[in-house]
């Protein structure tokens, strides 16, 4: 993994927190107390979401 995010809280998720792995942008791990060697950053429960603009690759133009 290249970036850790610890102490994630999901949308849907209750009080809780988790901690998210990335790797070459994109997510490949969401569980608690994440171990690996990578850059971490811990969000203190800050909240993260998707994005909010989603772009479509099916446009017709």
């Amino acid at each position: 993994m290249d970036l850790i995010l610890k102490s994630a809280r999901l949308v849907d998720a209750d009080r809780s927190t988790t901690d998210i792995g990335i790797e070459n942008g994109k997510i490949v791990a969401i569980e608690p107390e994440l171990a690996a060697q990578a850059e971490t950053i811990d969000l203190g429960g800050r909240l993260v979401t998707s994005g909010f603009i989603s772009i479509s690759t099916n446009l017709a133009f």
